[in-house]
């Protein structure tokens, strides 16, 4: 039968302060729809919202004033990270401004008038030989669009999720750090703008007179842009231990779940319970939202030193937060446990988590641990753990009194009692006492239930030993005789 954990369950309780900023969970599906938004707005604007450099001097053939082309961001990201269970899509953009005609005159020297050259604009511009490129450890992808092309704001990257995590981790080419292998997005291509070139000049003829003549050519005049994004990908599944109560038992005064989790996703929050209710979470991570000049918004975490929060609200920290009596560390040490298998199993990351309680109900207690990565998936462990108090004997006598670590008797138990030849069995009467006799060797164990935990004490007989007194009444003879007959003599 559960009891109700909330009554009977103490927890130690202090106060923290988090601002009303950060995000406990990482707002994602929020910071998605902004972005879905806002990306429609990026292909082809106009305004120098990233200051880019501009071109002041139209006295050349250089109409272009200033042109930007670039990826943006990953759907589902934080920071620079990715998860290999999530769908990603690129954003990307392009803008520009340009003259829509520049003209100029220079000397003519064959002694006719001057050269006339001017551009006039010949439709929009777009984008050209635009290539996404994507490497991924030894795997390699491309996406190519050919010129003026009707490209999507969303870009999908061409690499299956559950290859991420068929690689394992490996070692970063800079350090001897092992880290996760990096998704490289790579973008290359150009903007283009087409120009019709007119051209107004004078020929010298043979008559020693000017002719005047004109010509005219589509242009092309191009931008050139290489631009790169690097994500690393969080792949595969926990590996869990339980290191308390490793025997699946603890006392009911002040016991303690801990547990260890070696992964290589981020360690966003633990979430305890007891019994189906939850008694505890515990945050690693607090995240925030950040905007560029165009309206994007980036996701954005880190490491809290409240590791101990507890809010009920789901989304946003309120200024007072409980603070449970939990501990939870965080270690980016490489992890390598022994290799029994062909696949790698080493792991970026180790989480401990620990749940100290005041008190718990006696009997079976459902102890479960959440573990929660920074993009809201979660992996549960539970664990059926019995809780007992402790027992003690304490002879006065021949009264053998049971009691429970806090003194209490303990009534109506039965309590087994062993000798050379015989074996019984006693209950514990309304106060706890069973009557033994002392004076024998004798094993006492209380077998437990439960409730309690076993109690086993061992009794040894004392043998007594009286003096024996024959030895000197024969001696005292022998010398009272040895007097009489004058042989010995008494000093007094």
């Amino acid at each position: 039968m559960k009891l109700n954990i909330l009554f009977s369950l103490l927890i130690i309780i202090v106060f923290s302060f988090v601002g009303h900023s950060d995000y406990v969970n990482a707002p994602l599906e929020d910071v998605n729809s902004n972005n879905y938004q806002v990306a429609p707005s990026l292909l082809n604007y106009s305004s120098n919202m990233l200051s880019v450099n501009e071109n002041n001097d139209f006295s050349g053939s250089n109409p272009i004033i200033w042109a930007d082309l670039r990826l943006i961001t990953v759907t589902n990201s934080i920071n620079n990270i990715l998860s290999d269970n999530d769908e990603h899509l690129i954003i990307w953009s392009w803008g520009q401004d340009h003259k829509s005609s520049i003209s100029k005159s220079y000397p003519n020297s064959n002694g006719c008038p001057s050269t006339h050259v001017q551009l006039h604009e010949n439709g929009e511009p777009y984008t050209c030989d635009l290539t996404f490129s994507f490497d991924y450890y030894n795997h390699s992808a491309s996406i190519v669009y050919g010129d003026n092309m009707t490209i999507s704001q969303f870009i999908p990257i061409p690499i299956d999720n559950d290859y991420y995590g068929e690689l394992g981790l490996m070692i970063n080419e800079n350090s001897t750090d092992y880290i996760a292998p990096i998704l490289h997005i790579n973008l290359g291509g150009s903007i283009c703008f087409p120009y019709v070139e007119t051209k107004s000049y004078y020929l010298r003829t043979g008559n020693n007179t000017c002719q005047r003549t004109s010509s005219r050519t589509e242009k092309i005049i191009t931008r050139a842009f290489d631009t790169e994004l690097n994500y690393i990908i969080e792949f595969n599944d926990l590996s869990h231990l339980i290191l308390t109560p490793i025997l699946s038992e603890e006392h009911d005064n002040n016991p303690k779940f801990e547990s260890v989790f070696f992964t290589n996703r981020h360690n966003a929050k633990l979430i305890y319970y007891l019994n189906d209710t939850i008694v505890a979470s515990s945050y690693l991570k607090l995240f925030n939202i950040t905007e560029d000049e165009f309206g994007v918004q980036y996701i954005q975490y880190y490491d809290t030193n409240e590791t101990d929060l507890f809010s009920t609200d789901d989304d946003i920290i309120d200024p007072l937060l409980i603070n449970h009596l939990v501990f939870s560390n965080y270690s980016n040490q490489l992890i390598n446990p022994f290799q029994i298998t062909d696949n790698n199993l080493s792991y970026s990351y180790s989480v401990n988590g620990r749940l100290n309680v005041v008190l718990l109900p006696t009997g079976i207690n459902n102890y479960e641990i959440q573990y929660y990565d920074m993009f809201h998936q979660s992996w549960n462990y539970s664990k059926e753990v019995l809780i007992r108090k402790i027992t003690l004997f304490h002879v006065i006598g021949d009264e053998l009194l049971l009691i429970d670590g806090e003194g209490k008797p303990l009534t109506n138990k039965q309590i087994k009692l062993t000798n050379s030849s015989s074996e019984v069995y006693l209950m514990t009467n309304s106060v706890g006492i069973v009557t033994i006799n002392p004076n024998s060797n004798l094993e006492i164990l209380f077998e437990g239930d439960d409730h309690y935990r076993p109690c086993y004490i061992q009794l040894t007989k004392i043998e007594t030993t009286q003096l024996d007194l024959v030895p000197f009444i024969g001696f005292g003879l022998i010398i009272g005789l040895l007097i009489a007959f004058g042989l010995v003599k008494l000093v007094v």
